[in-house]
């Protein structure tokens, strides 16, 4: 049986290259190369530090001599001032608001106040012609009042408003007569029937006020509304101002 002979040729192993200008020598007049020279490692330079000249100081400012971070902690004593400031004045204007409501808010709308016009000389010359008068709901009536009342249904001129002081009472009936009459009113109205007694009287045009109303309302609204999203003026002055 034929046979084979396997022969073991050497391996040649590649030798490792190196750079030449690392192997090589240098020769006279060569200029050294980069392994040659030392890798020289430096730090990053540190950034130039900027300096702010101080603010300077407005004639009459409480905060002249004051250092940067003292000027910024008074800006926000001053804000912080200034909203408490806010808040109180809320708070006034808001009160005086709603007492000027709860004394104007009319019968109609379930309040107790309703506004009237004088016309002609009855009541001369506690009023005059053209007054606007004033009156409030009261659960007590007593001779000597100045009251407005509706002229009691089924008699003439049912409906109508008067406006005369109360001179005597009949039982569940109020007598009235004007100032400036010497003959009583013929109707005899109830409680039921009196607008108000006398609160205010206003030496005004009273149509012109009627004609005025909508137009006052419409500014008060106005004045809330922009009272209520204007900025304080220290926090003005913030956003304005550099911090």
């Amino acid at each position: 049986m034929p046979t084979t002979t396997l022969e073991r040729r050497p391996q040649r192993i590649p030798r490792r290259r190196e750079s030449s200008f690392a192997r090589a020598p240098m020769r006279p007049g060569d200029a050294p190369g980069p392994a040659s020279e030392p890798i020289e490692l430096r730090r990053p330079e540190p950034a130039p530090t900027i300096w702010l000249p101080p603010e300077p100081d407005e004639p009459g400012d409480p905060a002249a001599g004051l250092t940067r971070a003292e000027r910024q902690a008074a800006r926000r004593r001053a804000v912080g001032q200034g909203r408490t400031r806010r808040v109180i004045g809320d708070v006034v204007i808001f009160g005086l608001i709603a007492v000027a409501l709860w004394f104007t808010w009319p019968v109609r709308f379930g309040g107790a106040t309703t506004f009237v016009v004088v016309h002609g000389h009855s009541m001369d010359p506690t009023f005059r012609s053209g007054d606007l008068v004033v009156v409030r709901k009261t659960n007590q009536y007593r001779v000597g009042d100045i009251a407005a009342y509706h002229i009691p249904k089924g008699e003439a001129g049912e409906g109508s408003g008067v406006i005369h002081r109360i001179v005597r009472r009949e039982g569940d009936h109020f007598v009235f007569k004007g100032d400036n009459r010497t003959t009583e009113d013929q109707w005899r109205p109830r409680a039921s029937d009196i607008q108000g007694k006398l609160a205010v009287r206003l030496p005004l045009p009273g149509e012109t006020f009627w004609a005025l109303v909508p137009w006052a309302w419409c500014v008060t609204v106005g004045i809330v509304v922009m009272w209520m999203f204007w900025p304080p003026r220290e926090a003005r002055r913030t956003r304005g101002g550099a911090t």
